[in-house]
């Protein structure tokens, strides 16, 4: 409080035992009889005319100040004799470990003490008393370089209580002592915060409901943040009980944590809205030129590869989400300190891995994403290596050989389109509905059959080109006479119109028996 320009050129006189009293209002009294309407915790400022000619007024009115629990008292020497306190006034403020401030000659008016304390806050972490405007001013500094979390810690620093933001289901605590952690923790489990009930200890004290391992009372206030969600911030209340100072800053936290808390959920928004569309045009080849890529990446604090692979990763049956699956994976990066671009595109998500970082293999990926989230199963489809302005072509490459890779073998989770061997010419055609024409010309009347007799058609052709060609070995895997075997192929030669003795027709036949599981996925079959 000294420190206050008001203060410039008094001095504190006696009692500096007491020093670390708190201030909680002000009051003026000039007659020796005033004591009567003090309180504790006040700060007594005193012409001293009435008792300045009497050392009985003077140590009289002194006791009586201190048994009222006044803080402190300030008085102007310059009715006193010499312009000084006397002696025995200081020495029974000493016994008595009462501060005694000596007032400047040059001391504002009265009116300016009551104006300036009335429009100020008591700092109890830092023992310091200012301004509401200086207050805000110090609030709004801590949130613009430190964010939420900066704004939280200068809270406890300033009032020495725990402080607390929930925003967007991340709870930001100060200090980071055991109750707190176990607070958060509760906290992130339940959706009790959205209930706040009065306690009745202070104006505004709320509780938390028993299910919280809340340390007593709150002081708390929901920031209005113009969206759905709930965000709230609070104090936790212990010694000393919470007064009008807390209210105070806990209103000016609130005030700068909703300006905060809207701008940033417009930047967001905004930031949000141009990664989607970059992303859009990224896959979808859009973006023509290298120059526009980066520049476009620059605006979104975007490192790209110039040289990459994507990797395209799923869920089975989709339990997990894709931003999840985001969240998880750059968690795990980060901690690896590997800089590889991840992001939801669709019901995926889309990995760019710089050739240079191939050494984080797509298989050590497959491990991360099967560690968080056990239980689940995770198909992987990898592109070819592209510059960054052929992104969309990796991509195209990943999508395919994921999507194919998933039809011809699920039982396995890696699929990379540089093996996918025939199946690459799909990718590649520009009319895919040939495919299906392909097949159709040549399985489609194995498939018209009846049922168990195409079970047993498909089986033995599979087994046939497996055992290369040879009826025996066929009839051996199957358990059937060879000559089994060779009706039936010339069964499906009949009615397929494929001569088994043309190398061609037989080729072409391999590709389209081959091709089937895929085709019937793509029809949903």
């Amino acid at each position: 409080m000294m420190q206050s320009e008001l203060f410039t050129g008094s001095r504190l006189v006696a009692g500096a035992a007491g020093v670390d009293r708190t201030v909680t209002c002000i009051n003026i009294i000039d007659g020796p009889f005033g004591y009567q309407y003090l309180k504790r915790g006040m700060l007594v400022l005193c012409s001293a005319y009435s008792i300045a000619g009497s050392t009985e007024r003077q140590m009289e009115m002194m006791r009586r100040v201190h048994e009222h629990g006044v803080a402190a008292m300030a008085l102007k020497a310059i009715h006193f004799p010499d312009n000084r306190i006397p002696e025995e006034l200081c020495a029974l403020a000493d016994e008595l470990e009462f501060p005694l401030v000596s007032l400047s000659d040059t001391c504002p008016a009265y009116a300016d003490f009551i104006t300036y304390f009335s429009n100020s806050v008591y700092l109890r972490g830092i023992q310091a008393v200012i301004s509401k405007d200086e207050l805000l001013k110090l609030l709004l500094l801590e949130i613009s370089q430190r964010g939420i979390e900066g704004l939280v810690k200068k809270m406890g620093t300033l009032l020495g209580r725990g402080a607390a933001v929930l925003f967007e289901d991340t709870c930001y605590l100060s200090p980071q002592g055991e109750t707190a952690t176990a607070f958060a923790k509760a906290l992130s489990a339940s959706d009790s915060i959205q209930r706040f009930v009065p306690s009745g200890t202070f104006p505004g004290t709320l509780r938390f409901p028993d299910t919280l391992p809340s340390p007593g009372d709150n002081l708390g206030a929901k920031l209005k943040t113009g969206g759905n969600g709930h965000n709230y911030l609070w104090l936790f209340g212990g010694e000393p009980p919470f007064d009008e100072d807390d209210a105070a800053v806990l209103s000016s936290a609130k005030l700068v944590g909703e300006l905060e808390v809207v701008q940033l959920l417009n930047y967001r928004q905004q930031s949000a809205r141009r990664r989607r569309i970059f992303i859009d045009n990224l896959l979808s080849g859009k973006l023509k030129s290298l120059h526009e890529m980066l520049l476009a990446a620059k605006g979104l604090s975007w490192r790209l590869p110039l040289e990459l692979r994507v990797l395209l990763i799923t869920c089975v049956g989709g339990t997990v989400g894709s931003q999840e699956m985001e969240l998880a994976l750059n968690r795990q990066l980060e901690r690896e300190r590997q800089s590889i671009t991840v992001f939801p595109y669709q019901d995926d998500l889309v990995v760019l891995f710089p050739v240079a970082e191939e050494t984080a293999s797509c298989e050590g990926l497959l491990e991360i994403m099967s560690a968080c989230f056990e239980g689940e199963g995770f198909y992987f489809g990898l592109g070819r290596r592209v510059s960054l302005k052929d992104t969309h072509v990796s991509y195209a490459q990943a999508k395919y050989a994921l999507q194919a890779g998933r039809a011809i073998a699920p039982e396995r989770h890696m699929f990379r389109f540089e093996e996918m061997g025939m199946f690459r010419l799909y990718c590649a055609a520009a009319l895919p509905e040939e495919l299906r024409l392909f097949c159709q010309d040549y399985v489609l009347p194995i498939i018209q059959v009846d049922s168990y007799a195409k079970l047993d058609l498909l089986r033995t052709l599979q087994t046939f080109f497996d055992c290369k060609e040879n009826y025996s070995r066929a009839g051996n895997t199957l358990y059937l006479h060879p000559n089994t075997i060779r009706y039936r192929i010339e069964t499906i030669g009949r009615i397929c119109h494929v001569d088994f003795n043309d190398p061609e027709d037989v080729l072409n036949m391999k590709i389209a028996l081959k091709l089937l599981p895929l085709v019937q996925e793509m029809d949903g079959k």
